[in-house]
């Protein structure tokens, strides 16, 4: 009896999580106001309408780069040479733990964040160009 009811329990949980995540995932197309003459796709205002806080994982972790300004950032400061080295040990042993994120975004979203930045990046190409004739 008591396993049926927590069961029964976990069931209603689930589902209210299950409808809360839907309701959130539905895109507000009001949030989006298209201020350039090209017409956005359904697609692309789904993607626009997660915000500006929105943005997907990197497709890889850049640990050369890390290391790269981990060193900067000793040279540029005061620290004893053992504490230097313990530095550089501690985050080559995070680095070699380190794992990508889960990806939060769908591969179409994926390609239509490329067509949209590829967007973005053209016409602000574009504006340069012209802006370099005056």
């Amino acid at each position: 009896m008591v396993a049926r009811a927590a069961k029964v329990r976990q069931k209603k949980k689930f589902d209210t999580l299950v409808s809360k995540q839907s309701s959130q995932r539905k895109p507000d197309e009001r949030h989006v106001v298209n201020l350039s003459s090209k017409q956005l796709t359904t697609p692309q205002v789904q993607v626009l309408s997660r915000g500006l806080n929105f943005a997907p994982p990197p497709k890889f972790i850049s640990k050369a780069h890390i290391v790269a300004s981990v060193e900067a950032a000793i040279k540029q400061s005061i620290v004893i040479e053992g504490e230097a080295t313990k530095a550089r040990v501690d985050v080559i042993n995070a680095l070699s733990y380190a794992k990508l994120p889960p990806t939060n975004i769908h591969p179409q979203e994926a390609k239509t964040v490329k067509e949209l930045a590829k967007m973005i990046t053209s016409s602000f190409s574009r504006l340069t160009r012209e802006e370099q004739q005056w």
